[in-house]
């Protein structure tokens, strides 16, 4: 496929919405334009939690107390903050390979920095409002949920701050909500076939074909 053709596909997406099958070939298209930079982060981001968890919590232990204690949550929160750092170095990949450009490995690491505090506070802020939707009744959280899933990509593509881009989400997932949860059905529909019949170890390689489909999605949403 040329790159001409492939820009022309990518760019079908912010004309009209192909549905949440339609658009894994979509993200397929743009993971694949980065997936060296995609993978290597992956493994980066799980190598680094696994290191701060060896060190900081006894797998081996049954006390419910010590697998709880101060430096087990001290743990979580490092591996925490690693993980956002490698989380938006991947989604500049995802929002490059939906431009249809490749992007530079070192390249992606370093503009992440400037984004990083505030990500972290986006998080942290939507977490919050997640968790007090959930608290309060169950039926409102299903629809915060699929109203703040992009703020990810508004923070980084529009440079927001962690405030601004948690109102873009809000505002550019007006009625949109059903195509965040037909991602979500799509993906359990590909998944389960695959986790019953053959193993997890093919469902994970198509969960990364299919992870940049949030961008692929903000990407038609945006343009319009």
């Amino acid at each position: 496929m040329s790159a001409k053709s492939s820009n022309a596909k990518l760019e079908n997406t912010s004309k009209e919405w192909p549905g949440a099958f339609g658009a894994f070939k979509y993200s397929k298209q743009a993971v694949m334009l980065n997936l060296g930079n995609i993978i290597i982060l992956l493994i980066a981001s799980y190598a680094a939690g696994s290191i701060i968890n060896a060190l900081t919590v006894n797998n081996n232990s049954t006390n419910i107390s010590e697998m709880f204690s101060s430096r087990a949550v001290l743990g979580l929160f490092l591996a925490s903050l690693v993980a956002y750092y490698f989380q938006i170095a991947i989604v500049m990949n995802y929002l490059s390979g939906a431009s249809n450009k490749k992007t530079e490995l070192g390249d992606t690491l370093n503009k992440a920095f400037p984004f990083y505090v505030d990500f972290v506070i986006m998080n942290v802020l939507r977490s919050i409002i997640l968790m007090l939707s959930l608290i309060a009744f169950v039926i409102p959280f299903f629809f915060v949920l699929p109203r703040l899933i992009l703020a990810d990509y508004y923070l980084i593509d529009k440079k927001m701050t962690a405030i601004e881009s948690l109102k873009a989400s809000w505002n550019g997932t007006k009625g949109n909500s059903l195509k965040v949860y037909g991602i979500f059905g799509a993906v359990i529909v590909m998944c389960l076939p695959v986790i019953t019949v053959i193993g997890i170890i093919v469902t994970v390689p198509l969960l990364v074909l299919y992870s940049a489909v949030l961008a692929i999605l903000y990407k038609n949403i945006s343009a319009k």
